[in-house]
């Protein structure tokens, strides 16, 4: 009855905001068996009636202000369970339909997250997971990712702006880690390739010194040495952008599990 009383003396606007995030009763597994928080209490969440499921760029847009991932890592009190359930209510309240979801490997912990099913992409699954030490503080935007969940398959993590052009594709989640293995030796070949376009830019400078503009051949040879240039700088450009968002999947490793995932509990 306090309570009851006490909601009742919320100013008009508070009370309504109650309204749309309900609290959930605790959830639990196929087995009836509690999922519980790092304190040992059951998980609950907000739900509201209102919410709605979002485009893809609306998800980033939100998950990106939002914040979550920009929360620190603490063993024993604020691990995944805490930052997917965060997560999950801010969405809530913030009108987008989220769910959270449990996931269990062959062995080891499990793990949690959140997910939400867009108009355009359909299912794709949030980890604002947060890391600890240096990385977390310089650069925080690595821990807003997507999720790559598979059965059979390990864990994986791309930040937004890496997994955008394939947010919930495991297959596209292989192809950027099989690329990650090769950039080192990509980054040499790249550092050749500026070294050899450079080369080509002096040759150019030296014969556009001596060459005669009367002469319609030396000119031509000119051109040619030019645009061959010009499409070596355009390729290398497209090179280097390819490389620097590949770079940006691997600036945290993560603290992914290696084993396969055997089970993924969504919850609405």
């Amino acid at each position: 009855m306090l309570r009851r009383a006490l909601i009742f003396l919320l100013p008009l606007l508070c009370f309504e905001d109650l309204a749309r995030a309900e609290e959930s009763g605790p959830l639990t597994n196929a087995q009836g068996a509690y999922w519980c928080m790092t304190n040992g209490q059951p998980v609950t969440i907000q739900r509201n009636s209102k919410a709605h499921d979002p485009w893809l760029a609306e998800l980033i847009r939100f998950i990106k202000a939002d914040g979550t991932n920009r929360l620190r890592y603490v063993e024993g009190s604020f691990v995944c369970t805490e930052f997917a359930v965060r997560l999950h209510n801010n969405a809530e309240r913030a009108g987008l339909r989220a769910a959270i979801v449990f996931v269990t490997f062959a062995s080891g912990p499990g793990h949690a997250l959140t997910a939400f099913r867009t108009r355009d992409h359909g299912l794709v699954f949030v980890d604002c997971t947060g890391g600890v030490g240096e990385n977390q503080s310089g650069n925080p935007g690595v821990f807003a990712t997507f999720g790559y969940l598979e059965r059979g398959r390990p864990y994986g993590r791309l930040p937004l702006d890496v997994g955008v052009e394939g947010p919930n594709s495991y297959p596209y989640y292989e192809k950027i880690m099989a690329a990650r293995q090769g950039i080192e030796a990509w980054t040499q070949w790249l550092t050749a390739q500026r070294s050899a376009i450079e080369a080509n830019g002096r040759e150019i400078d030296q014969v556009r010194a001596q060459t005669n503009t009367s002469s319609p051949e030396e000119v031509a040879r000119l051109n040619a040495l030019v645009d061959r240039y010009n499409e070596q700088q355009r390729i290398f450009n497209e090179r280097i952008d390819i490389l620097n968002r590949f770079s940006a999947a691997v600036q945290e490793s993560y603290a992914l599990t290696p084993t396969p995932v055997t089970d993924i509990d969504i919850q609405w």
